[in-house]
């Protein structure tokens, strides 16, 4: 298995995320979607960082490990 494989799957279960994985328009595209995931939940987040952090809380939220 390649390392740096094992790397970023550590990187995802410890911290929810992968760094780099998402750039440009598509991190645009993705906070615009917490933006709305969040204001569905009653949250009211208006920086990137507090909407990349909900985005990583429900990441995580989703792991079941045994």
């Amino acid at each position: 298995m390649d390392s740096s494989f094992l790397e970023r799957m550590n990187t995802l279960l410890a911290n929810g995320e992968v760094p780099g994985l998402f750039e440009g328009d598509e991190y645009s595209a993705l906070l615009t979607l917490c933006k709305e995931g969040a204001q569905r939940q009653g949250l009211m987040l208006d920086s990137n960082d507090e909407l990349y952090k909900w985005f990583t809380i429900q990441v995580c939220s989703c792991f079941f490990l045994c």
